[in-house]
């Protein structure tokens, strides 16, 4: 009688694991788990777990354009928004089967309390924060047609580089594209009402490191800003308005003004001038004179006449 051989099936046991994971979120659900690993190691495991994810996804969008930001916060609000109810239901089902499985009745129904003040913490937070952020996000990946369109033109053989419009999600991209075009270019005309303080800071820094003059002959203003001050030199036209105030919108936290603080330094503007600006809401506009932003360090000098007046 030969030996028999047992085989080793790994599509098999790959396959059995999958139907283990997805019977346990079943499991979760239905309320078929215990109360103590519903609530310990799913319920309050899963909070810290998103609340780290929030902490680290924030940090890390930084690091990436609006658009892909956009993209990566509205998927972490669809988890979010799909995992928090599955994780509620399922303690509060585990809760009320706690006493029919020999558990205390006390342990169920303060499990129902802790349930029942988190809907409330967690609807506050949906309704007011997320929903209007997710909006934002959406509208930023759907065009930004909020903000008016932009121009980014290379003038005059390519010395000149011009911006206009405002400063919608993708206008970094498209004038780091115009400024490789031509390694010529030394001024930087602005045009603009602001729009997206990250796109005005990311292209400021490359404004910046290019080393440009820039040149406002009618307005600049909010966001935009970051595009005149990163200039090597620093030109207005008599009459030019330039407008400051704090930034506004989505993402306006204590590091965001951290950092506003940070590039205006940089490019050596007074204190007391960065404080004037930080104080003035957003829903306000201060408009300096000429003399006392030459005296702060904003500009280096006024057109007049043809001839640069410093």
């Amino acid at each position: 009688m030969s030996p028999t051989t047992e085989r080793y099936d790994s599509n098999s046991d790959e396959a059995s694991r999958r139907k283990t994971r997805s019977l346990y979120i079943v499991r979760h659900f239905c309320g078929k788990l215990s109360l103590g690993v519903a609530f310990w190691i799913n319920y309050v495991g899963g909070l810290f777990i998103f609340a780290l994810g929030s902490k680290l996804l924030v940090s890390a969008l930084g690091g990436f354009s609006l658009i892909t930001s956009s993209y990566l916060y509205l998927s972490f609000s669809l988890l979010i928004a799909i995992a928090i109810p599955w994780l509620m239901i399922g303690v509060w089902r585990s809760a009320s089967k706690h006493v029919a499985l020999g558990g205390r009745r006390l342990w169920g129904l303060l499990a129902k309390v802790i349930i029942l003040a988190s809907l409330y913490d967690v609807g506050r937070l949906i309704i007011f924060q997320t929903i209007p952020m997710a909006g934002v996000y959406f509208g930023i990946i759907t065009g930004d047609k909020d903000i008016s369109p932009y121009g980014v033109i290379v003038h005059s053989e390519g010395a000149i580089i011009q911006f206009r419009g405002g400063l919608r999600a993708g206008a970094e991209q498209e004038f780091k594209k115009q400024l490789e075009t031509s390694a010529r270019i030394r001024v930087l005309q602005i045009e603009s009402d602001g729009g997206r303080l990250k796109e005005g800071m990311r292209i400021g820094a490359l404004i910046r490191k290019a080393g440009l003059v820039t040149v406002v002959s009618t307005h600049c203003k909010s966001a935009a800003i970051f595009l005149f001050i990163a200039g090597n030199e620093r030109i207005v036209t008599r009459g030019a308005k330039i407008g400051f105030h704090r930034p506004s919108g989505i993402g306006s936290t204590d590091a965001e003004y951290e950092n506003v603080q940070r590039f205006m330094e940089q490019a050596g503007i007074a204190k007391n001038f960065i404080d004037r600006t930080l104080s003035t809401s957003s829903d306000e506009m201060w408009y300096p004179t000429y003399d006392e932003m030459l005296q702060a360090g904003v500009v280096t000098g006024e057109l007049v006449d043809g001839k640069i007046r410093r």
